[in-house]
């Protein structure tokens, strides 16, 4: 009787251990934020956005920080057809300050911009 009593003991505890890990889960990893985000690979992205606007050209330099991840998302204004964008992020996943951000929309229709505006090397 004493063996019955101990081996269903155990069944219990094991079983009370599975359920209590199933119900708190992993925190989602640095690239599942991602993805969660609506990101995917920058190629993904960049095709994309050819598909509804002309070729784009990247920069083939960035700044010359740490990077470990490179995310892009295409965003396609269905609502309003006036925010579609291109955004391109370089990211350090341990070292937040390392960020480089690249968002690129249609020229038409023109959408104001608020942050500081850089010529490039070949005056575009």
């Amino acid at each position: 009787m004493l063996k019955k009593i101990t081996f269903s003991l155990c069944i219990f505890l094991i079983n009370h251990t599975i359920e209590h890990a199933s119900a708190h889960p992993l925190p989602p990893t640095f690239e599942e934020k991602f993805d969660e985000a609506g990101y995917q690979s920058v190629e993904a992205a960049v095709k994309e956005f050819e598909q509804h606007y002309s070729k784009v050209k990247l920069p083939t330099v960035i700044p010359p920080f740490s990077i470990t991840h490179k995310f892009g998302r295409f965003y396609k204004d269905h609502q309003y057809g006036m925010n579609d964008s291109l955004n391109i992020l370089y990211v350090h996943n341990e070292m937040k300050q390392h960020i480089f951000k690249i968002d690129i929309r249609p020229i038409q229709p023109k959408v104001s911009f608020s942050g500081k505006a850089y010529t490039l090397q070949d005056g575009r």
